[in-house]
């Protein structure tokens, strides 16, 4: 396992992470009595990321979706939480990140308050919506915290900016000014930063779905009010979505705002490990398979073709498209850490692989993945694949 600095921060991070979305997604519709046997099927999940080196562990309060009367919401946290004290797990071994709801997200708003134990009055209801507010920063912290178990959070991040920004492939990517809304300051949430690391309850703070402009104003403005900067920035980053490579790279740099890149859908929910090339429907329980239509960027015609030919590219290097994908993520200099998600121990065991094939990546295979990628680049977000690729 390498390890690399994140950002900014004093935080040192494994290059491979592993991610609680898909813990919590796995429990949609178990019932009580399957409970138990997912839990410990997580628990032999974070065993084996343990074991092998890692130390960064990706959470947020919007982790599940799954059924609030099973689990009380925010289940990515609580179940970490449980398997810290029950493995007896050294706390300064692990880096542990989770991440506030960006404005209008409401999945677990709920859970927020009723984790703090916080009776409203009528004329002070919980939320109906999230809105990074100071005090609703500060609340989602401390019920993070709780559901956790600890005393520090290493690592909080907004999971997607206030205002508005294309995000999870809307509008293919493409800004619209007739979206534009109101949104709480970039000072308001350094604030919030800054008074939770001043507090100790955090030790760093980053953003998430966050552009250009997002950083460079955050960045610019911790240095006018001699704040905390962003350490970290988790986006979207693989062979089907390269865009973080021209401007945010730029600004992410340590010469500049010196922000790491916390990169996720390193395998497009398992496109890019071959699950659904050349006509193959995956067996069993498979992402895409289970919730069409969700995440839709990473099944486009152009995300499919494109990912056929790096499997045809990966055969003629010794490699499964799954481990150059992961192979090339690991061996960007920008990448402090690549978030990896997993259904059951042999796939992470799969993916945590990857890392032995780096080596392969060299500048003669690199000008043959980018002659793939500028066929049609960044297909996850190509709106006129179909002239690349017909379905």
């Amino acid at each position: 396992m390498a390890y690399r600095k994140l950002g900014s921060s004093e935080l040192r991070v494994s290059v491979c992470s592993f991610g609680g979305a898909n813990w919590a997604a796995e429990l949609m519709g178990v019932s009580h009595q399957g409970l138990g046997e997912r839990r410990a099927m997580i628990f032999e999940m974070l065993d084996l990321a343990y074991a092998r080196g890692v130390t960064f562990f990706d959470m947020a309060e919007q982790y599940p979706p799954v059924y609030p009367s099973i689990t009380g919401g925010g289940y990515s946290e609580f179940v970490f939480g449980e398997w810290l004290r029950v493995r007896a797990i050294d706390r300064d071994s692990v880096v542990i990140s989770t991440k506030v709801a960006g404005d209008g997200g409401n999945s677990s708003l709920a859970c927020r308050y009723d984790v703090l134990g916080r009776p409203f009055a009528p004329g002070e209801p919980v939320p109906k919506k999230a809105k990074l507010s100071k005090v609703q920063i500060i609340d989602a912290c401390d019920a993070s915290l709780k559901r956790l178990g600890v005393e520090t959070i290493d690592l909080l991040e907004t999971h997607w900016p206030s205002r508005y920004v294309p995000k999870f492939g809307e509008t293919g990517a493409r800004y619209n000014r007739a979206l534009e809304h109101a949104f709480v300051s970039f000072e308001e949430q350094l604030d919030a930063m800054a008074e939770l690391m001043a507090a100790g309850k955090i030790r760093a703070w980053g953003v998430s779905n966050e552009t250009t402009y997002g950083v460079a104003t955050f960045c610019a403005m911790a240095k006018l009010k001699g704040l905390p900067p962003p350490a970290s920035i988790q986006n979207d980053y693989s062979l089907c979505d390269r865009r973080f490579e021209t401007e945010l790279a730029e600004a992410c740099s340590p010469l500049h705002g010196d922000v790491g890149l916390v990169a996720y859908g390193v395998l497009c929910g398992g496109t890019l490990a071959g699950k659904y090339s050349f006509g193959r429907k995956p067996p069993g329980e498979a992402r895409h398979k289970n919730m069409p239509g969700f995440q839709s960027r990473y099944t486009s015609a152009a995300t499919l073709k494109a990912a056929e030919d790096y499997e045809e590219l990966a055969k003629a290097h010794g490699m499964t498209v799954l481990q150059l994908s992961l192979a090339y993520a690991y061996s960007r200099p920008f990448l402090a850490t690549a978030i990896l998600g997993a259904r059951d121990p042999p796939q992470l065991e799969a993916q945590l692989e990857a890392l032995d094939h780096v080596a392969k990546i060299t500048p003669e295979l690199c000008r043959k993945i980018d002659r793939v990628h500028h066929v049609c680049p960044n297909p996850n977000y190509s709106d006129t694949h179909s002239q690349f690729y017909p379905v």
